[in-house]
């Protein structure tokens, strides 16, 4: 029987061939036209679920976070060329948000960013946590500019910062391997600090994004892909050209990752 099927299979290849290219595409069929609308759910119906909820519709987040990882190239964030990057790619998230250009989805055009006072230095900020503003506050009380400051202000600048009870939480925004070195600069022996890598955030108003509470994982709705999508945005926004530094979303797009993954890996399994 090895022989003659062999022999069919030679004598009818084209046939053959026709077949498996049809029954191929009926298989791939369902794939893309028939996906269900919906995700499925780590959190179905049931009496905890329920709770959480509730409790999210009542008491609702009034801020959307997206948390990022910054990766000095030259081993130190704690520089102008990296900070200096950073800000302009941040004023450069603002001045999209500010026009509505932030809006991706089916979020409607306007400004989402959120803004905040931060009480340490008596300053209102748009949009991001991070050491950037700090730092900018302490060079602007040196009379200074982050653009227009010497490596050796920018580093005096952060030992004050480090230095003073006030404001040395932002040793929280560092890597752990952050380290200083004794140096004297401008006259004063100050901490001279340096770290391969920090953390800054993205703040969006979540009422604008639809409310709800602050998950990561899978299964959320349209408002969840929403945010995903505007997480991908000031993603690749505050990347910039990434001349000085590499920055990582961290769990900002679990859904639309997974179902990109789940495209991908999907061809190959029919």
């Amino acid at each position: 029987w090895r022989a003659k099927t062999v022999s069919f299979l030679a004598d009818k290849s084209i046939p053959v061939i026709l077949l498996s290219l049809i029954g191929t595409a009926l298989l791939l069929y369902p794939l893309f036209k028939m996906s269900p609308s919906q995700q499925a759910s780590p959190s179905p119906p049931g009496e905890v679920y329920d709770l959480q909820a509730d409790i999210d519709s009542k008491f609702p987040t009034p801020v959307h976070f997206a948390y990022f990882m910054l990766e000095a190239k030259n081993g130190d964030v704690l520089t102008r060329d990296v900070l200096v990057e950073l800000k302009e790619n941040r004023d450069n998230l603002l001045s999209i948000d500010a026009k509505g250009e932030l809006a991706v989805g089916t979020l409607q055009k306007q400004s989402y960013l959120f803004k905040y006072f931060n009480p340490d230095i008596e300053k209102e900020i748009t949009g991001t946590v991070s050491i950037l503003d700090p730092i900018e506050a302490t060079l602007s009380a040196m009379n200074t500019t982050l653009e227009t400051a010497s490596e050796e202000q920018i580093k005096f600048a952060i030992h004050k910062l480090l230095s003073n009870e006030t404001t040395s939480n932002v040793i929280d925004f560092l890597s752990k391997h952050a380290k200083y070195e004794k140096r004297t600069v401008l006259g004063q022996e100050i901490n001279w600090w340096t770290s391969p890598a920090m953390d800054f955030s993205a703040l969006a108003d979540n009422n604008k994004l639809g409310g709800g509470g602050l998950e990561i994982g899978l299964g959320g709705g349209p408002d969840v892909i929403n945010k995903e999508h505007l997480n991908r945005k000031i993603s690749s926004i505050m990347r910039g050209n990434s001349k000085y530094y590499d920055a990582w979303g961290v769990a900002i797009d679990a859904n639309l990752e997974s179902e990109e993954e789940g495209q991908t890996s999907g061809a190959f399994i029919t």
